[in-house]
Parts: C-alpha cells; sequence; structure tokens
C-alpha cells in the first residue's frame, strides 16, 4: 500500500471522512473575520478538526485558505458549516476549475471586497505601510500619498506619487494606459495599478503606483483624482486619450467630467485574444472568418478604408444576426475600436492599445520576481526601489547627453 492511500485509510471510517464540525466551523469563522489569520494559529485548529493523518503542510493550507475565501465568497452570511461543505473544504488535493470564483459575478466580487477590507483593516502590515509612507512624505520633497476608504471607514486603496512621477504626468500629458496587474507579490492577493505614460523617446513612465483591493471603474476614478489632488499642475481635462481594456466603460469618462474631451479607446491585445473569440461574441467560428477584416477595420488609416473591410465582414456574417449586431456596434465607435480616429488627435502616436501598461508589468517582474508573499508595505518598498533605479537610468542618460553636448 503506497504511503498517500494509507493516510486516506487511516482518515476514513465506513466510507466516510471523520470531521469535527464545531472545530471546522470556528476556523472557517475566523478566517471570515480575519483572512490574514497566521498559520500557525490556524494549522492547530486544524489539527484538530481533521483525522491525524492529515499532512498539515504550507501548500494544504494554501488551498484551504483559497476554497475557505470561495466559500465566504458565495455563502456570506452562513453562520454554520454543514458535513458537506466541510468534506470540500478539507480535501487533500489540487484545486479544481469549479473552485475558482468568477469575479464577473458582481454579487461574489462584492463578498470578496468586504473580506479584503477586513484583512487591510485587521493586518497590521497595514498600517506599517501607511508608516512607511508618512516617513518617505516627510524625508524626500515632492512624494506624496493618498489613502482610499469604503462606506464603513475601512481602507480599500493606497496609492502614491514620487517627484519624477508628478514631472512625468505634467509632461507627458495627453496619452495614458490603465491596466492592473494581479499578479501575486502580497500576502493578501491585492492588484497592483500603474498609470503609464509615453516620453519624448517612446519609452514608457508610470506617473503614480497604488495597491487596490479590487480593480473597478469607482477605483480607477479615485486614483485619478487622487493624482490631481497631489499635482495641482495637472487634471483629467488634459487627457485626449485613455487607452484601456473592456473593464473601464464611458462611466469612467463621465465620473472624471472628461466625456468631452477624452475618448476611451480599446486595447487591440484584449479584443482580439481574450474577448471577440469567446462564444458570447462572435465565437471561434465566425471569429476566424472575419479577424482579417476586423483587424483591417482597427488599423485603418482612414474612414474610407475601414468602411471596405466593414462592408466585407458584414456580407460573411449576413446568415449570422447576433453576430452581425456586434459587428455593427463595433462600427458604430470608431472611437474606442478604429485607429484613424486616434491619428488625427495631437500624441497619439499611432497607438493600437495598452501595450505600454504590459510593459510596465514586464518590469515589475524584473525587479521583484515572478511571484511573493510580502506584506503591503514590502511590496511598496520594493516599488519605490524599482522606481528609485529607473531614476538613476534616467539621470544617467540625462548627463551623457548633456556630456556630448559640450
Amino acid at each position: 500500500m503506497s504511503e498517500s492511500s494509507y493516510r486516506h485509510a487511516l482518515s476514513t471510517k465506513s466510507g466516510h471522512v471523520k470531521i469535527y464540525l464545531d472545530v471546522m466551523t470556528s476556523a472557517v469563522t475566523m478566517l471570515k473575520e480575519n483572512p490574514s489569520l497566521k498559520a500557525n494559529q490556524l494549522r492547530p485548529l486544524l489539527k484538530s478538526a481533521l483525522p491525524t493523518a492529515t499532512v498539515l503542510d504550507c501548500k494544504y493550507i494554501n488551498n484551504f485558505r483559497i476554497r475557505v475565501a470561495n466559500y465566504h465568497a458565495k455563502h456570506l452570511n452562513s453562520t454554520v458549516v454543514t458535513m458537506e461543505d466541510s468534506i470540500k473544504l478539507a480535501r487533500n488535493c489540487k484545486l479544481s476549475a469549479e473552485e475558482a470564483v468568477s469575479f464577473h459575478d458582481p454579487m461574489v466580487r462584492a463578498n470578496f471586497n468586504d473580506m479584503f477590507r477586513n484583512i487591510m483593516k485587521e493586518d497590521p502590515s497595514t498600517w506599517t505601510a501607511i508608516q512607511f509612507l508618512r516617513k518617505c512624505k516627510s524625508e524626500v520633497d515632492g512624494f506624496d500619498y493618498r489613502l482610499s476608504y469604503g462606506v464603513d471607514g475601512k481602507p480599500t486603496a493606497v496609492m502614491y506619487m514620487t517627484p519624477r512621477m508628478r514631472y512625468n504626468l505634467v509632461r507627458y500629458v495627453n496619452i495614458m494606459f490603465l491596466d492592473s496587474q494581479k499578479r501575486q507579490y502580497n500576502r493578501h492577493g491585492w492588484p497592483y495599478i500603474g498609470p503609464v505614460v509615453k516620453t519624448n523617446e517612446n519609452k514608457i513612465a508610470v506617473a503614480c503606483e497604488a495597491i487596490v483591493t479590487s480593480e473597478n471603474i469607482d477605483i480607477y476614478v479615485w486614483v485619478l483624482k487622487s493624482m490631481k489632488s497631489i499635482e495641482k499642475r495637472w487634471s483629467p481635462p488634459k487627457l485626449s486619450i485613455v487607452y484601456a481594456d473592456g473593464l473601464l466603460t464611458e462611466r469612467f469618462l463621465k465620473d472624471l467630467g472628461i466625456s468631452d474631451s477624452c475618448i476611451l479607446h480599446g486595447d487591440y491585445y484584449h479584443l482580439f485574444n481574450e474577448v471577440w473569440p469567446k462564444s458570447e461574441k462572435f465565437g471561434p467560428k465566425c471569429f476566424s472568418l472575419i479577424k482579417d477584416y476586423l483587424k483591417s477595420m482597427l488599423e485603418s488609416s482612414t474612414l474610407e478604408k475601414r468602411d471596405v473591410t466593414y462592408s466585407f465582414a458584414k456580407e460573411i456574417l449576413r446568415t449570422y444576426p447576433k453576430k452581425l449586431q456586434l459587428l455593427n456596434q463595433i462600427h458604430s465607435k470608431p472611437g474606442y475600436y478604429s485607429s484613424f480616429y486616434t491619428r488625427v488627435i495631437q500624441g497619439s502616436l499611432r497607438l493600437l492599445g495598452s501595450v505600454p501598461t504590459e510593459q510596465n508589468h514586464g518590469s515589475v517582474v524584473a525587479h521583484l520576481g515572478k511571484v511573493a508573499m510580502w506584506d503591503i508595505w514590502e511590496q511598496l518598498k520594493k516599488l519605490c526601489q524599482r522606481h528609485q533605479h529607473h531614476c538613476d537610468q534616467e539621470a544617467k542618460e540625462e548627463t551623457k547627453l548633456t556630456v556630448l553636448s559640450h
């Protein structure tokens, strides 16, 4: 008998896994109140609740946390854990696709946000992060930060700007690229947001950096308003184009009061690889039929060229009314989908999407590594060190140019 089979045999009796419900309920409730509960406090509870043969290593603890988080996201007001749910939570196997929570469900997303705010309130490292930012503000001229609080008074986001970021924002004001990075660098898996601008040398630069509990329109609006409150020389009406993926809608522009002076433009990569091939959009079959025409519609340099390719795609989809309706919607929004519309805007650089944000995310990975489990203040420190490195590199380049000019 293998070791795994032996452990399974020890942990079962008459075909049922032995779990003490009262203790399991206590563990699940504690993780609801404090999702960042330390492993040395969680492990003894699980040891009392589960069969003695269960191996409570770090991988098991991590999977248990995720399963409990998913459970609370779907059963926020539940006070008693059933035996059926306990068995699912205690399974000693890899996470399945069915256990992943769909963040497209507004109710589930709201539940997760509540739990994230609980972490921010209970986790002492959050307050260490605030002390770190206060220290930076007191010792670095031009450094400033802002905190966002929910209706319950709990923090939901933190953002900061260095002197160089403020310089970038004021100088390269026309276009901004927005997207979040959900790669795990802090213990809670909070996303990173770094609004990106393009420099006069066609390089990327960040205008601020933020760590937030969730990615939504309200958070992006807060980030830009916070940038305005820190850097008085800049304001959202100075923007001409904002490149972003499908998460941001016209409401983003309306909430900032810039719907008449700025356009929101979709991201080429996301549209072609993550949106249009889906069955609820064009679907694999229809998308393959009109992919080249869609590409031409997005890349066309003139209105006439865009309309010609649209007519060809329209003819192909004439027997697919729902898909044709989607194509008509794309055609009716040139500001969001077509590059001929953005080419005439000063400083557009003839770009097709938010690739600069992905370049910034790649830089973050290069400096911070592929994954980490830091406290919030540690991630902020690493990001500041990355920014300092970039400032040093820019200073060297500027010095070199100054020497060559004399």
